[in-house]
């Protein structure tokens, strides 16, 4: 009896966990990652290493799957689009293209006519001087950045001097907001209006990290309903195929 073979770019936490649930399921996992010790290769039936660039392992990988996934949002668009013209990719590239700059997301989220806190793009220092209003606020790189990676707090715009930026990447500057508390909602879309979406988790965290997580969620009913009409919205909105994690502040 022929498994099918899931290609899963990249080799950490969750692409360990992927190849461990569908080994379960019966389906064999082939993983390709630029790190050579990646930790998810103990658990796929198949590792190979390589460069995102590498147009031979990308071949090389292809030939070997049916249908392909990644593990998390800052693989190359480019790698993506390559792999897709061959080989299904869920979620799409176009998706990836979206969540792994900060810009993007929050403007397709705008889009949706969903709120997020007042935003703008910052490609100069000269962007910033005409953006007194948003300070206090956060300037992050609009890519890469993540667990306070590339992100600078601005309590006035003075503080720039304080910080050697580097303006040949692209930022934005966020307005910042006190925040009460942190929830996600995980949702699993099969196809237009079809999904399973789970309650909100409410995230608490000590000193910038995660602690632990609880169900219910300390929210109200308006709000976990708007969580659970939010997450669908953005689901439908991407044609997203796959299961996401929508976090909510």
């Amino acid at each position: 009896m022929y498994k099918p073979v899931l290609g899963i770019i990249g080799g950490g936490q969750l692409g360990s966990m992927l190849s461990t649930a569908a080994k379960n399921l019966g389906i064999r996992t082939i993983i390709l990652c630029d790190d050579e010790n990646a930790p998810a290769q103990h658990f796929a039936d198949e590792f190979i290493f390589g460069k995102y660039d590498d147009e031979l392992k990308l071949k090389e990988f292809c030939y070997k799957v049916d249908i392909i996934t990644y593990e998390f949002e800052n693989i190359p668009f480019k790698t993506l689009k390559y792999l897709d013209k061959e080989k299904k990719v869920h979620p799409s590239p176009r998706v990836n293209k979206i969540v792994q700059n900060r810009l993007f997301e929050k403007d397709f989220i705008n889009k949706c006519n969903l709120r997020t806190t007042s935003y703008v793009s910052v490609q100069n220092e000269k962007d910033l001087n005409t953006s007194k209003d948003l300070t206090p606020g956060l300037l992050k790189t609009c890519t890469m950045g993540y667990d306070g990676k590339g992100q600078y707090k601005l309590n006035s715009l003075e503080d720039v001097k304080k910080f050697n930026i580097d303006f040949s990447k692209e930022y934005i500057l966020e307005k910042l907001i006190n925040l009460k508390k942190e929830v996600s909602v995980i949702i699993t879309r099969f196809g237009h209006q079809r999904y399973i979406i789970y309650e909100p988790i409410e995230n608490i965290h000590e000193d910038q990290i995660l602690k632990y997580s609880k169900i219910p969620a300390g929210i109200s009913d308006k709000l976990l309903q708007d969580c659970l009409n939010w997450a669908s919205i953005l689901s439908e909105e991407l044609n997203f195929i796959g299961t996401m994690c929508v976090e909510f502040f």
